[in-house]
């Protein structure tokens, strides 16, 4: 009888793949404007995720994680794609923090997180939007040019 216990296979990410995963984050931090937060990078054990985002909203610190193990193999898309969702926590970061900061009150909080909202609805739209929109502009005025 084989042992029904058996432990779920563990992949290591290396060296390359966390520096695939600073690279990918600092590319969209800085395609986002994050740039008033000071993120500091880990390498370290994280049991059940790939990666994670830490902060501290009002000392404006962040730490993005790269995960030692993985459940799968690690992939460069994969890290890569890991640390695009960490930039996007962090571009979240003020909205989650003024969503649970009860020190704040009922009003202030509304304002805080309609400021927040807004932001990254800017931000959005000049980095996701403002880009399709160009590319569909110029597709358009070739085919319409003809």
């Amino acid at each position: 009888m084989g042992d029904a216990t058996k432990e779920p296979e563990e992949f290591q990410t290396t060296a390359a793949h966390f520096e695939a995963f600073q690279s990918e984050a600092k590319k969209w931090i800085g395609i986002f404007g994050l740039v008033g937060w000071m993120v500091e990078f880990d390498h370290m054990d994280l049991p059940g995720s790939h990666a994670e985002c830490s902060t501290n909203y009002k000392a404006r610190i962040a730490r993005l994680r790269l995960a030692e193990t993985w459940g799968e193999p690690p992939t460069e898309d994969r890290v890569r794609r890991s640390a695009f969702h960490e930039a996007c926590e962090l571009l979240f970061a003020p909205l989650y923090s003024n969503a649970t900061d009860y020190e704040l009150g009922t009003a202030q909080r509304e304002v805080e997180l309609e400021a927040s909202q807004h932001s990254i609805i800017r931000t959005l739209e000049n980095v996701v939007w403002e880009k399709e929109y160009n590319k569909i502009t110029q597709i358009m005025e070739m085919f319409y040019a003809n």
